[in-house]
């Protein structure tokens, strides 16, 4: 009989960051999401992926399933997809469940989601250039967290 295993358990070891991050690249944006994964050196995909993750935890997404939705999001939307209209005041409604907040994003207009995708700021992958930026040159900034 073949072992079964709940989301959980099969997560269980993605709680690091350095873990997740190696999951995340080799085993699911080697496959579907190719273009960056082959267009970003190795330790630059980890290192987005490990900032992506940090994100998601200051929105409230704590469980890994979800913190790999909100990575994803800003590989296929957006590096700074929270700023735009919908989906910021879907990451800042903490009250709302994990998943249901993940399924929001996921079921905004098409629209919103465009005007997400024309108009990003990669420069979100790294906060500590964000985070200079808003200290010397506010004005650099299109979008305010």
């Amino acid at each position: 009989m073949p072992m079964k295993f709940n989301n959980e358990q099969m997560l269980a070891n993605l709680h690091e960051d350095a873990d997740f991050a190696e999951w995340y690249v080799e085993d699911f944006m080697k496959k579907n999401l190719q273009n960056y994964y082959f267009a970003v050196s190795d330790e630059g995909k980890r290192e987005m992926v490990i900032n992506g993750r940090n994100y998601a935890r200051r929105f409230g997404f704590n469980n890994p399933e979800w913190q790999f939705h909100f990575v994803t999001l800003m590989w296929k939307v957006a590096a700074n997809f929270w700023q735009f209209p919908g989906f910021k005041e879907v990451a800042e409604d903490q009250k709302t469940p994990e998943e249901e907040r993940i399924d929001q994003f996921y079921n905004l207009p098409k629209d919103l989601a465009v005007e997400a995708i024309m108009n990003p700021d990669e420069r979100y992958w790294y906060p500590e250039i964000i985070e200079e930026l808003r200290a010397n040159y506010p004005h650099e900034l299109r979008f305010k967290d």
